[in-house]
């Protein structure tokens, strides 16, 4: 029996993964929803990869992606030629702009269907699974829900995943989840409901915080390597950071 699983998705890590899965056999296919940072869902559906100069804010932060470094890989595992697409993929990393060949949109069509979900409707979905379930859902999870959602509203949608004569009702949707809403206390406030209260979260806002300022032309990944070294190096004598 086929299943639907609906992803909140920012790089495509794991829905590349989801495609290694149904290449073994598991008999999936997948449902990409993002937010207003909408490369993905262009991509998916037009074929475009066109980077866009920013990134906007969004409720579902942890998806405010522009850069889906794994689409490279959901497009090389669907189509099995890799030279290809490391070649066009090469052109977007120089470049910006790359188009799929419409062999390749087909092919990856038939295995993901992608929308985009508006800064309301996130809200407006924590906001019904809470009336319907009593069921607290995060920003990104709710992102995954309105996807499904969507999907199930659109006849086109339907065409694009299910085998013909396959009926949406007898078709199962999984719809992941991602994080606590207790890590979501502002977005939660704006949806108008109540966020569960996690002690070992609120521990969290009374620990000092630390940061590094990464400054443009700076060589961040020397100096995220050299971090990870020395923290590395702190936690093999069981000393503490400061």
């Amino acid at each position: 029996e086929e299943v639907l699983i609906s992803i909140p998705t920012g790089a495509c890590g794991n829905i590349a993964s989801g495609i290694l899965a149904q290449k073994m056999g598991l008999p999936i296919k997948f449902i990409a929803g993002v937010n207003h940072n909408d490369i993905v869902h262009q991509c998916i559906s037009t074929g475009c990869l066109d980077q866009p100069d920013d990134v906007v804010m969004s409720h579902a932060s942890a998806m405010d992606v522009q850069i889906p470094y794994n689409m490279e890989r959901v497009v090389s595992f669907i189509t099995d030629d890799a030279s290809v697409v490391a070649q066009q993929f090469g052109q977007w990393y120089s470049t910006g702009k790359m188009d799929l060949t419409p062999s390749q949109l087909m092919r990856v069509q038939e295995r993901v269907w992608s929308t985009s979900i508006p800064q309301d409707d996130i809200l407006e979905t924590m906001r019904e699974v809470v009336a319907e379930y009593s069921y607290n859902v995060c920003p990104h999870t709710a992102v995954g829900v309105r996807a499904a959602r969507k999907f199930c509203q659109s006849p086109d949608a339907h065409r694009q995943l299910l085998p013909d004569g396959t009926s949406l009702s007898s078709t199962p949707i999984v719809c992941y989840a991602t994080a606590t809403l207790a890590k979501f206390k502002e977005v939660a406030d704006q949806a108008g409901i109540a966020a569960p209260c996690l002690p070992s979260i609120e521990a969290l806002y009374t620990l000092p915080e630390k940061a590094r300022l990464l400054r443009k032309g700076d060589d961040w990944q020397a100096i995220v390597r050299q971090r990870i070294e020395e923290i590395s190096a702190l936690r093999k004598c069981r000393c503490l950071p400061d």
